[in-house]
């Protein structure tokens, strides 16, 4: 299944929290691409300590909670 959230979407598991502007998640893959349009930005949360970053891009690979920065914001 795919799952195609827009508008400023959080999706949150045990150990982040990501909001992005676009989502477009591969389920069956176990993949996620979010993107946000400048000047918007990425923000990605750790749940664990507060720490947190912004990027333009990002693909997350949801079964290994593994994400691999794009584009970084500033």
């Amino acid at each position: 299944g795919r799952c195609t959230p827009t508008a400023d979407e959080v999706v949150r598991t045990p150990t982040r929290e990501v909001v992005a502007g676009r989502f477009d998640a591969d389920l069956d893959g176990g993949l996620a691409e979010a993107t946000a349009a400048r000047p918007a930005r990425i923000t990605i949360t750790e749940r664990a300590n507060g720490r947190s970053w912004t990027a333009d891009s990002i693909l997350w690979d949801l079964e290994e909670d593994r994400i691999r920065v794009r584009g970084v914001g500033e």
